[in-house]
C-alpha cells in the first residue's frame, strides 16, 4: 500500500485510455515554431496502456511510439524512458530526428501533470531552408509542462 518499492501510492494507478492535455505551456526554447510539429497541443491526445500499481506504458500516436513510465517508490510520481523517432516532414524533403525524455505525477487515476524535454536535429538536403523557414538553428531544445485528463472528465 504504497511502501518502498512497490512503486505508485496506494490504489491510485493510472486509467487506460485515451488521455487529452488540457493545459500546455512552453517553458524554454530554442525551437520556434518547429515545436508545433510535436502532437503536445492542447486537445492533443495520447494513450495509456498496460496500467499497473509500478508504472504504465504511454503511446504518443502521432509519433507511433510509446515509453514505459515507472512509479517512484511510494508516490505517484514517474518517470518515463525516453522516447527516439523522426517526424518527415516531406515539403521540405528533411527529416527531423526527436528525442523526448518526460516525467510527471498522478493527481488521481485520471488526471496527471508533467514536463517534457525535446530535442530536434535535421537531415536532410533542405535542413538550411527549413531552419530558415522555422527561423531556428538546428538540433534545437524546448521544454513544456503539461495538464492532462482521462476522457472520461
Amino acid at each position: 500500500d504504497g511502501g518502498a518499492g512497490d512503486g505508485g501510492s496506494g490504489d491510485t494507478i493510472a486509467r487506460e485510455g485515451k488521455w487529452i492535455y488540457d493545459e500546455v505551456t512552453v517553458t524554454a526554447t530554442s525551437c520556434a515554431s518547429a515545436a508545433s510539429l510535436l502532437p503536445t497541443a492542447e486537445g492533443e491526445n495520447f494513450f495509456v496502456t498496460d496500467s499497473t500499481p509500478t508504472g504504465f506504458t504511454k503511446e504518443i500516436a502521432p509519433l507511433g511510439k510509446a515509453t514505459t513510465c515507472t512509479y517512484r517508490s511510494g508516490s505517484l510520481a514517474f518517470d518515463c524512458a525516453t522516447i527516439k523517432g523522426d517526424i518527415d516532414v516531406s515539403e521540405y524533403s528533411v527529416t527531423l530526428p526527436t528525442v523526448i525524455a518526460m516525467d510527471g505525477e498522478l493527481w488521481s487515476d485520471v488526471q496527471a501533470d508533467g514536463n517534457y524535454s525535446v530535442e530536434i536535429d535535421c537531415i536532410g538536403d533542405n535542413c538550411s531552408l527549413a531552419e530558415s523557414l522555422y527561423g531556428i538553428t538546428f538540433p534545437c531544445t524546448f521544454e513544456l509542462d503539461w495538464i492532462a485528463s482521462h476522457e472520461s472528465l
